[in-house]
């Protein structure tokens, strides 16, 4: 692997160290701002929904003109937002954010809650009777030990981290 492949990876690493749940994307969008200010002649900037936009010119001066190219980017997992405390022991409720698969809501499913310094705390959802409101994509999140944490909370499903 030469140096431009390594870095690279150690940027996906970066980012991917980075696990956010829709409308909880500070992080990977600090990470990503973070590196760019790394580089000559990209500026940057969030618009109001949070999205980073970075805009690339290149510096030199005989440069020749080229056609702009956009990439997009998800800064998210589908996720949940811990929203309630349901005052049982290390129980809490959450809803359904973004493409959360239906079966997900049925069966206990391995999770992360994250807390805004990054920790990841571990968790299982737990199915919860729906009522008949298509909007209603509640589960119980069980922490597996008692542990504080600001709410609203996200949580992902608990995959492995980036690895080559």
């Amino acid at each position: 692997m030469d140096q431009l492949e390594r870095r690279a990876v150690e940027i996906l690493e970066g980012l991917a160290a980075q696990p956010a749940a829709p409308f909880f994307e500070e992080r990977p969008a600090r990470f990503i701002l973070e590196t760019l200010a790394n580089l000559k002649g990209v500026e940057t900037r969030r618009d109001q929904f949070g999205n980073v936009i970075a805009h690339y010119r290149n510096l030199a001066s005989d440069a020749a003109p080229r056609p702009p190219i956009a990439f997009m980017a998800h800064m998210d997992h589908p996720g949940f937002e811990i929203f309630l405390d349901t005052e049982q022991k290390n129980i809490y409720t959450a809803r359904a954010l973004g493409g959360v698969p239906v079966a997900s809501l049925k069966k206990p499913v391995p999770v992360l809650v994250l807390t805004p310094d990054g920790e990841r705390l571990h968790a299982v959802l737990e199915p919860m009777v729906q009522s008949d409101s298509a909007d209603d994509r509640l589960v119980g999140v069980r922490m597996k030990s008692a542990v504080e944490f600001p709410m609203p909370a996200a949580v992902i499903f608990d995959l492995p981290d980036f690895n080559l």
